[in-house]
């Protein structure tokens, strides 16, 4: 796609040229869109502030362009503001970013899978590429590359552990299977989502290469300065037992490495705060499984009847089994024994008679009103706020788990409140039959608070219904975050 040109004459008279690489851009740039507010929650009144964005996705956009030209050219590109003015509204911007990248490229997996199914030709479909440039200029705690990177570090860290989570129920997954109106080969065609996210930063240091210094070498445990003394003193006497040619050689060759790595940092050295993510989806090889993949119709066909022939297992024996067990239970007659047992209670009654009762079957359809129940059985000191999440996707947890804790933060500190606040989040339908997954995210949840610095003592606790211990036990997935004042 050929770029977009166009001028904004600010108030100034300084003409800013624009160079914008993707519709999305375009449209989030438009001054009618800026007027009436936009998803990239521009300050609608504060007509500086506006300028301010859009001076920052300017200047990051031609310093883009200059350095990675090729990148822009063979992409799509769009650029956004994050215009979060906390740590914790940044982070939560990153995560909603992060699910809205995932749901494009799934959105066009499964447009692709179902052209793909309805052509009478085979073949490989096209793969789905895109980049977001996310600036981050209203956020000043963020002007600190140490802070900045440990924040990236620690969403890249989440992210690798959400990929071990046990997401989606054993039951879905049947309901799922059972429902699908393609048949097996049909359906064989297998898209990968990946989601890649990377920071640019004016302070931008590789932290892994950076000499020791004497409060770092302090900072270092018994057994990790005995453990550096001894590389030293190994690379001193391997040194020593070179030539001088050697020597000079290696020398020569530890120069241009670390012109290397100074040219690589400087790279990445950019003029604001930047999130970097890239989307790529693409139909995964799988070798001699990918043949139903890229089979025409009457191939897919050829092999359900070979499948079928073999006696291999399908979607139909599946029904058939689910069939089999509902008409073996609804069959079931009451023997003598259970008429006979006193202890063998009868099915309840199809009515409520009693108000305990009514109230249980109205909580029962209403997770909040549990957990509220459940939680105030506990007991808990200052306010309580319960927060319902209905998702599934780890991305979204995130990203709505944030964004009413930095609301929340904001609140405290405007009313100065000095009683702790808890907030309570149900979550009925999150990691619901793994409690294991359910306990490192809480994990994960408390290590980005803790990497935020706020000026707040935060504290995280978790409860599941799956959970062994009976004091973390509830009637559903539950996170609380306690925050007081420092």
């Amino acid at each position: 796609m050929a770029p977009f040109y166009f001028k904004l004459l600010l108030f100034s008279g300084v003409i800013i040229n624009f160079t914008l690489l993707s519709v999305d851009a375009f449209y989030h740039l438009s001054p009618t869109r800026i007027k009436h507010g936009t998803r990239l929650k521009y300050g609608g009144n504060d007509v500086n502030n506006d300028l301010q964005h859009l001076a920052a996705l300017t200047t990051t956009e031609q310093w883009l362009t200059k350095a990675v030209p090729d990148n822009m050219i063979r992409k799509e590109v769009s650029y956004v503001v994050e215009n979060g003015s906390s740590p914790s509204q940044v982070v939560s911007g990153i995560w909603d970013r992060l699910s809205q990248s995932r749901e494009q490229g799934d959105a066009y997996a499964e447009k692709a899978r179902k052209a793909a199914t309805e052509s009478a030709e085979g073949g490989k479909p096209a793969p789905y590429r895109s980049t977001l440039v996310i600036v981050c200029p209203g956020c000043k705690e963020m002007e600190d590359f140490h802070l900045f990177d440990d924040v990236v570090q620690t969403i890249n860290e989440s992210r690798r552990h959400a990929r071990r989570f046990i997401i989606e129920d054993v039951a879905d997954k049947m309901r799922e299977a059972v429902s699908s109106e393609l048949p097996d080969s049909a359906a064989d065609v297998s898209w990968s989502t990946s989601v890649n996210l990377a920071h640019l930063h004016p302070g931008f240091e590789d932290r892994t290469i950076a000499p020791m210094t004497k409060e770092d070498f302090e900072e270092l445990s018994q057994d990790e300065q005995e453990e550096f003394r001894a590389k030293a003193a190994a690379e001193e006497a391997a040194r020593s037992r070179m030539t001088d040619e050697e020597r000079a050689l290696k020398d020569e060759n530890d120069a241009k490495i670390n012109q290397y790595k100074e040219r690589k940092m400087k790279a990445r050295r950019s003029p604001h705060p930047t999130l970097v993510i890239e989307v790529r989806t693409a139909v995964q090889d799988w070798g001699a499984d990918a043949t139903g993949m890229l089979a025409t119709p009457e191939q897919r066909k050829q092999m359900e009847q070979l499948k079928q022939a073999k006696g291999e297992p399908n979607v139909d024996h599946l029904k058939n089994l689910e069939a089999s067990f509902m008409k073996s239970a609804a069959a079931q007659k009451i023997t003598d024994a259970q008429k006979t047992d006193p202890d063998i209670t009868s099915p309840p009654p199809a009515t409520l008679s009693s108000p305990d009762e009514s109230e249980i079957a109205r909580t029962t359809l209403n997770p909040s009103l549990k957990v509220e129940q459940w939680f105030n059985k506990k007991g808990a000191d200052g306010q309580v706020k319960i927060k319902e999440f209905v998702g599934k996707n780890v991305d979204e947890a995130y990203g709505y788990l944030f964004g009413c804790l930095s609301k929340e933060l904001a609140e405290v500190s405007a009313e100065n409140r000095q009683e702790p606040t808890s907030l309570v989040f149900a979550m009925p339908r999150f990691l619901k039959s793994s409690a294991t997954s359910f306990t490192k995210f809480a994990e994960d949840v408390e290590k980005m608070i803790d990497t935020l610095q706020t000026p707040f003592d935060i504290k995280v606790d978790y409860f599941h219904s799956e959970v062994v211990d009976d004091e973390k036990r509830a009637p559903t997935g539950v996170i609380v975050l306690t925050l007081r004042q420092q």
